[in-house]
């Protein structure tokens, strides 16, 4: 975890040549406020700045320099990371960048590309994760459920530090690459080896002297062969009957499966609708009146409705009981046919096994023909044998290499296979994303929000409300929408706390609670106390009158008559 313990600027935008401190532990939360033009949001402008030498507004960087004094611009952000403390130190005008470690300056004979990527490193985060989740602007700031599914997907990979899975692809393809020109130059090195070798064999069959005892060897050799094909094919057969008696299994199984998938949705859909029965069953508890039209409840009506409340939950038990012991049963079958499975896996291993003895004998009987037609026109020459020697021994340690590199190429596969999209990273990202869903929607419900917002694996959603059919996002108000954006965010925020991958103890809000009413302002401010206690939340805002209440610091921005801005705490 990084901790930010300070950012000073001077010369930038509005502030003059008195370097300006802001101190970021603070406190658990401040409240920046000021007109407009002050300076509050110069705070997150020089952050950015001074760790990415990136503005967050769409200007040029001389457009950050003090339009008074021209020159001289520098921040400077002090932070520690695992007990070191890096001091970075940025400006323009003259062109500084220097990174400090502990008090000393690192190397800075890379290139300035490189020497941000070293800092970039330390932080954790890119310059756009770092406007995701640290700092938060109005006009920057993408709402994560404004964005498209890939750019959804992006960020949380970014946060569970799985994006190397990525860089570590491109790596190995270039490995397979060069494996498989080495193959390529290996084979027709061998495949030289192997013409020489056959003109030499071919000198010393000429040469030898008892060709029918070769032949006769080699015909034995046939005919044992033979016979241990047709020992092999007779084994098949009796593995093919053995065989048959799995027919239709795999089709069994996958139905099974698919009945599961069916029982299981049926079990959510139950669960689901027995969540809405004692939300109802507790509305009627907890509310003698109307909230809306403020008109007592009769309580006989209330009663009925409590009763039918109760049948409908009643019902819907009995039906889950039903439902638990048929998917107990389907699971039961699927694990005895996955059994079955097995069996009829190793069977058919077996019989591939077999096919390929075949095969090889088939092959080898071919060449032991050739041999044999060979030896009768050819005498032994012995003369010949050292350079066949030498030759058997070359291309058997070219077999060698070729082994060898055709292994490590498969397993090179085998790792771009896991190190795609729908590998390593598919599987990590599903195991948080019922995580996510789950605390984003107790969030919501902390906030006064009622609805229920699902993620799938590929960061699409869907939107459950009671007594709404087809309600997705664009449905909600500017208001929902806010508090569903900071839902997202504080459970995002909890994932990189629990994966330590990119998390600071500093949260910067321009502007983004704006369009919160004083209930939402209220509540969301108890959810950040209470889940974000390691945060130091810093909220620009141009309600700093309504807001004031919620803070335990504030920090006023003015501007002077000499233009230049200057902060009161």
């Amino acid at each position: 975890m990084i901790e930010f313990k300070s950012v000073s600027y001077k010369n930038f935008q509005s502030v003059g040549n008195s370097m300006m401190t802001i101190n970021l532990d603070r406190s658990q939360n401040t409240l920046l406020g000021g007109n407009n033009g002050s300076g509050k949001s110069t705070v997150l402008e020089s952050l950015s700045y001074c760790l990415f030498g990136k503005p967050l507004k769409k200007v040029k960087l001389s457009g950050l320099i003090n339009t008074i004094n021209r020159k001289n611009m520098l921040t400077e952000c002090v932070f520690t990371k695992y007990g070191d403390e890096y001091k970075i130190v940025r400006g323009e005008k003259p062109k500084v960048f220097k990174i400090f470690k502990n008090d000393e300056l690192l190397d800075q004979n890379a290139a300035s590309k490189d020497y941000q990527f070293t800092l970039e490193n330390v932080i954790g985060m890119d310059h756009k994760l770092f406007t995701q989740i640290v700092l938060l602007n109005r006009e920057r700031y993408v709402p994560f459920m404004d964005m498209v599914a890939a750019d959804r997907r992006k960020v949380v990979e970014d946060i569970l530090d799985i994006n190397v899975f990525g860089y570590m692809n491109k790596v190995v393809k270039s490995n397979v690459d060069a494996l498989k020109a080495q193959i390529s130059d290996t084979e027709y090195e061998r495949g030289l080896k192997i013409t020489k070798r056959e003109g030499v064999e071919k000198l010393i069959e000429q040469a030898k002297a008892n060709i029918n005892e070769q032949i006769n060897e080699r015909q034995e050799e046939c005919n044992n062969n033979n016979i241990k094909k047709d020992e092999l094919n007779l084994l098949n057969f009796q593995l093919e009957k053995e065989l048959s008696a799995f027919d239709g299994i795999a089709e069994q199984h996958q139905k099974l499966k698919d009945k599961k998938q069916k029982l299981n949705d049926f079990s959510h859909k139950f669960s689901i609708r027995i969540s809405e029965l004692k939300k109802e069953r507790a509305f009627y508890d907890d509310n003698d009146e109307c909230p809306t039209c403020t008109q007592v409840i009769d309580g006989v009506f209330k009663q009925g409705i409590i009763t039918g409340v109760e049948s409908k939950k009643a019902e819907i038990d009995d039906k889950s009981a039903v439902l638990l012991e048929q998917l107990d049963k389907v699971s039961k079958q699927i694990e005895d046919l996955s059994q079955s499975l097995n069996e009829k896996i190793i069977i058919s291993n077996k019989i591939n096994t077999n096919n390929n003895e075949i095969h090889f004998i088939t092959r080898e009987n071919g060449k032991l023909s050739t041999f044999i037609e060979d030896f009768k026109k050819r005498a032994d020459a012995c003369d010949h044998r050292p350079a066949l020697d030498e030759l058997n021994e070359t291309i058997q340690a070219m077999d060698d290499d070729l082994n060898h590199l055709m292994n490590e190429c498969e397993e090179y596969e085998s790792m771009r296979s896991m190190l795609k999209d729908d590998g390593i990273k598919a599987s990590i990202v599903d195991d948080y994303v019922g995580f996510i869903n789950k605390r984003m929607n107790e969030y919501l419900n902390h906030m006064g929000f009622f609805i229920n917002i699902t993620l799938d694996g590929n960061f699409d959603e869907k939107i459950n409300s009671v007594n709404k059919e087809g309600f997705t996002y664009d449905n909600l108000s500017t208001g929902e929408k806010t508090r569903v954006s900071i839902a997202i965010l504080l459970v995002l925020l909890e994932v990189s706390a629990m994966k330590n991958s990119a998390t600071t103890n500093i949260l910067f809000l321009d502007e983004i609670m704006e369009n919160l009413d004083s209930d939402g302002v209220s509540s969301l401010m108890d959810l950040i106390k209470e889940k974000m206690k390691y945060k130091n939340v810093f909220v620009i805002t141009q309600r700093a009158d309504e807001f004031r209440d919620f803070f335990r610091s504030e920090i006023t921005f003015k501007k002077g008559g000499d233009g230049f801005a200057s902060m009161v705490c």
